[in-house]
């Protein structure tokens, strides 16, 4: 008698070649007939009826099994259905309710390689992107372009747009940041990362490089030669060297980004503004001061839409260089504007306490080793 896999006393078994397995699946997709040959968390490996090659269905895309059966599932089945719950309640923009049971999914599924994880990955990604978690999103979208590239003909997310590009990275996920919260965690966990994938490896150590610039961690090297074996990851390149140069080598960098603006997409020019317009310091001469505004004010005038989180930057960038220069009525404007269209993220920093008065600073004490 075949009895359902979410029984509680649910086992599954292998009798003889003739006997039939039926994977039920969500979303109103056939059901699968044929024999299961394998069950663990990349999901139910199946070989279909009248079929030369077997197919794993991930559990979020798994209803039930009736099976003849001797191998133990109850411990699958709850969880096939948090991936289900997490996966449906993230394509209906549920990313409150979903990120919880993703985030507690990617503890199990982390350095796995198959669509479940998949799933998991870049399902932790786009809640974390939405919610503007764009520290804590830097693990996740690693594993999710590392798993792009290693799982062939995924049809995860297929009806949402594409979280990445066509190189792997992440247009909403730029190596820059609102504060510094959170960075000496995500420093750690950069330079334990390991992957066999040396793009992906490229990504970590690019993104590390840009941690410990953003917390002006000088004394800190990191060899970045990687980004020169990737001329497509050219703007990732020059991003990062603007961020890490010392003064002296800065305005080459500054320089050297201008003329291939043109040649960028969008989301690669608004990366390349915001980098321009942060890179800038102090004791820089006026005009470069100057001139970091018109970088930073091309953002909300231009990417306010596709790129929220640049956007919030930009903003409170604005506010801060408009104040250092002396022009309170302009800085408390941005400062508003950033206050009014960017609430949860306003909540996160220390403003200045009078538009005259440049932004003090939230860096923590602790320093990354």
């Amino acid at each position: 008698m075949k009895i359902s896999m979410f029984a509680f006393a649910f086992v599954l078994a292998v009798v003889d070649v003739a006997a039939a397995d039926v994977i039920v699946r969500r979303g109103g997709e056939s059901r699968l007939v044929g024999r299961i040959e394998k069950v663990d968390d990349a999901g139910v490996r199946i070989l279909p009826e009248n079929a030369s090659i077997n197919m794993v269905i991930s559990w979020d895309r798994v209803r039930s099994i009736e099976a003849e059966t001797v191998i133990s599932m109850a411990e699958y089945a709850d969880f096939a259905t948090q991936c289900w719950r997490a996966r449906s309640r993230l394509e209906r923009n549920d990313h409150a309710l979903a990120e919880e049971l993703f985030r507690q999914l990617f503890e199990r599924t982390r350095g796995q390689t198959h669509e479940t994880a998949l799933v998991v990955a870049e399902g932790l990604l786009r809640c974390r992107l939405a919610r503007g978690d764009n520290v804590g999103a830097v693990l996740p979208w690693l594993e999710t372009a590392r798993l792009r590239r290693a799982v062939r003909d995924s049809t995860a997310y297929a009806l949402l747009p594409p979280v990445l590009d066509g190189t792997g990275l992440c247009p909403s996920l730029p190596p820059l940041w609102i504060d510094d919260r959170g960075l000496v965690e995500l420093h750690r966990q950069l330079e334990s990362y390991a992957s066999d994938d040396e793009l992906i490896q490229c990504f970590a150590t690019a993104f590390r490089v840009a941690v410990l610039a953003h917390r002006d961690e000088q004394g800190a090297t990191v060899d970045t030669a990687c980004l020169l074996k990737q001329p497509e990851l050219e703007i990732l390149r020059l991003v990062v060297e603007i961020l890490k140069s010392s003064d002296g080598d800065r305005m080459d960098a500054r320089a050297a980004l201008r003329p291939r603006m043109d040649s960028l997409p969008p989301w690669a020019r608004a990366w390349a503004h915001v980098a321009l317009g942060v890179s800038v310091t102090a004791g820089d001469p006026l005009s470069a001061r100057r001139e970091a505004l018109v970088e930073l004010v091309h953002v909300p005038a231009m990417y306010r839409d596709t790129q929220p989180y640049l956007t919030a930057i930009a903003l409170l960038k604005l506010s801060e260089g408009c104040s250092a220069l002396g022009d309170a009525p302009a800085a408390s404007a941005f400062a508003q504007e950033f206050k009014s269209h960017f609430p949860r993220l306003a909540g996160t920093v220390e403003m200045p306490s009078a538009a005259s008065q440049p932004a003090a600073s939230s860096r923590p004490v602790e320093s990354i080793p």
